[in-house]
């Protein structure tokens, strides 16, 4: 399809290739490692953010709070 891609460049075109052309088709996706490969890419992010969702949060909501509140914090140590 793409001529000088790398092998880990072209599972992207192909998977990419088999959601614009197929759709909701599974059963026209020939379940090879692209598919599974483009299928851990795109649920393995998503299902562990769900599986840690008040976590996850919690964690981002600490790191990225107001810069005044955390300028005091340091300030007054």
């Amino acid at each position: 399809m793409v001529p000088y891609t790398k092998v880990e460049e072209s599972f992207n075109v192909q998977a990419m290739h088999n959601i614009l052309y197929h759709r909701h088709h599974l059963d026209n996706i020939f379940a090879t490692v692209i598919f599974r490969y483009y299928m851990l890419l795109l649920l393995g992010p998503l299902g562990l953010m769900l599986l840690l969702r008040k976590e996850y949060f919690w964690l981002i909501s600490r790191t990225t709070g107001p810069p005044e509140e955390r300028w005091r914090e340091q300030k007054w140590k």
